[in-house]
């Protein structure tokens, strides 16, 4: 068990009436245009009770979750899964710049490409990346996690590991119509990648988990005794009056 929900039900009931007084009295001509018949108003209402306490429950949980220390639980499950962070290639983490050119301005954006690998290499990659972020000739890519030697994109793969160290890849390498510079964020060597390295990874993994059986459990607690709505009636009221 890693935590308690303060969520009780009779406060999340209160809630959940005020939240549906609201939503009917901010809708009331609307629904008065429709002439919905009693039935129809009585399931509206249990539909929209459903859907506010799922919400609540929701954020209660996301709040209570988001708030606990998952470190020693993630550092459990790096332990027990361990092999499966083995890794037989070295991969690296990297982020690009695409700068794209043609014959009439290449030596020109070739001007920018230097100046943009200079700018890489005496400050940090955002204070870069925001000075060209206005250039239309420059695109940013991001992201490009667990990037391995590839001989399908050999220009590509033999920039990206022309470098020992993580920063800017000196050399641009030069595609069709576009010069491409590499940012190395993280290298990881062949072996067992460390346990902060996937922390993050980990604790996320946790977080849902825990978010899915918690919810699932909280859910039928405070659903006990509920009225059995309708579900087609449900469905069609859905799509009549929420969407």
């Amino acid at each position: 068990k890693y935590s308690e929900t303060s969520l009780q039900p009779i406060e999340l009931n209160k809630t959940i009436e005020r939240e549906i007084s609201a939503y009917l009295l901010d809708n009331s001509d609307r629904l008065a245009s429709e002439n919905i018949s009693d039935l129809e108003y009585f399931e509206l209402k249990d539909y929209l009770k459903m859907v506010v306490k799922s919400e609540l429950v929701k954020k209660e949980l996301e709040k209570s979750v988001n708030s606990l220390d998952l470190t020693n639980f993630a550092y459990e499950k790096y332990l027990i899964n361990k092999q499966s962070f083995y890794i037989e290639k070295e991969l690296r983490d990297i982020d690009y710049f695409n700068i794209y050119y043609n014959e009439d301005n290449k030596e020109q954006q070739l001007k920018i490409v230097n100046d943009l690998i200079d700018s890489l290499k005496n400050n940090n990659y955002e204070e870069t990346k925001n000075k060209y972020s206005d250039a239309d000739s420059i695109e940013f890519v991001e992201g490009v996690n667990n990037y391995y030697y590839t001989e399908n994109y050999k220009d590509f793969s033999d920039s990206v590991f022309s470098v020992n160290n993580i920063g800017v890849v000196p050399n641009p390498l030069d595609a069709k119509n576009r010069f491409v510079v590499i940012w190395v964020k993280k290298i990881y060597p062949i072996g067992y990648k460390e346990f902060e390295d996937v922390k993050e990874q980990l604790i996320k993994e946790i977080k849902k988990e825990k978010l899915k059986s918690e919810y699932a459990k909280l859910l039928l607690n405070l659903n006990q005794g509920e009225y059995d709505v309708n579900e087609e009636g449900i469905i069609s009221l859905k799509d009549k009056y929420v969407n």
